[in-house]
């Protein structure tokens, strides 16, 4: 998760990292990388998939599915909803999963619902897998930060490759891996 990842930059065990949230901290340097959306993200048989959108305290009673903490994409979900006044607290968690993969086929397998990242699930919505159904009143729009020490001086291979990151065609990254 983008916490572990951040820990991992500032102990030198990574040079550089990719993460979806800022966490604060002086020694840390953000580049911005790329812009994501979270969606709700239900199964194609849910009832809500003939929606196109749903009132957010309806997500109350419904059976949801987290990502762990740490995680940017539960960080961003969790600010966006308490601007509305739904603390996490009040949901119906049945899951919290390590992985956005993970997440995904609970999603699948009609274990609850949950808000990911839309780049990751764009398949499955192209083939009518899973569906989205838009919060009224809430946009999940974060970034990506490419995040380095700036206490560290960067290596030549580093920096090559955040020149390589940085000029890449945003539309074919941040794809997840299928194991």
């Amino acid at each position: 998760d983008s916490q572990e990842v951040v820990q991992d930059v500032l102990e030198g065990r990574l040079e550089l990292g990719v993460v979806g949230a800022k966490w604060e901290d002086g020694k840390l340097d953000y580049k911005d990388f790329v812009k994501d959306i979270l969606t709700l993200v239900v199964p194609s048989n849910h009832p809500w998939a003939r929606k196109r959108s749903i009132s957010a305290k309806q997500l109350g009673g419904e059976a949801f599915i987290l990502r762990e903490k740490g995680s940017g994409t539960r960080k961003i979900m969790e600010q966006a909803l308490a601007k509305l006044g739904i603390d996490t607290g009040s949901l119906k968690v049945v899951a919290e999963m390590g992985s956005t993969e993970a997440v995904i086929q609970g999603i699948k397998t009609g274990v609850g619902v949950s808000i990911v990242s839309k780049r990751a699930v764009d398949e499955e919505l192209g083939y009518g897998l899973l569906k989205e159904v838009q919060i009224k009143g809430i946009t999940f729009q974060r970034d990506f930060y490419i995040v380095g020490n700036k206490t560290r001086t960067t290596s030549p291979l580093c920096q090559a490759f955040t020149n390589f990151l940085m000029g890449f065609p945003t539309n074919l990254i941040l794809k997840p891996c299928k194991r």
